[in-house]
């Protein structure tokens, strides 16, 4: 059987591939540009996205410490969904014209997947 730990770094190497495709799908070129250069550390929300963001940190820390990563566990991808889908809120409501949410609401989506996914394997093979 595939060791696990691999399959967690797969999934994660494959989000962070997934928003650098989904990047260049969804923007054209000027707006990569500004994707580039503007950010929510410039708006008047980076102190509550910084809470959002800080708040999704801890959970995943806990998790790490607390959950047995060497079987199939939803949890750390459900988390990192609703951190994409924070995101996703916090860009749409101070840098809407950047259309940088529909990217982390489109990586959440794909983190969601993930999640169902992992969530099936477990009851699979692990009830």
């Amino acid at each position: 059987m595939l060791h696990l730990a691999y399959l967690y770094g797969f999934a994660a190497v494959g989000l962070y591939l997934m928003q650098a495709l989904v990047e260049k799908i969804v923007l054209s070129e000027a707006e990569l540009r500004t994707f580039k250069t503007e950010h929510l550390s410039q708006t008047d929300g980076y102190r509550v996205y910084s809470w959002g963001l800080g708040i999704g940190v801890f959970v995943l820390i806990v998790l790490w410490w607390t959950v047995d990563f060497m079987s199939t566990n939803p949890l750390v991808f459900l988390t990192l969904s609703l951190v994409m889908a924070f995101r996703g809120y916090m860009e749409r409501k101070y840098i809407p014209h950047t259309r940088k949410h529909v990217v982390s609401w489109i990586v959440g989506g794909l983190s969601a997947a993930i999640a169902l996914l992992f969530f099936l394997l477990w009851l699979i093979y692990f009830q």
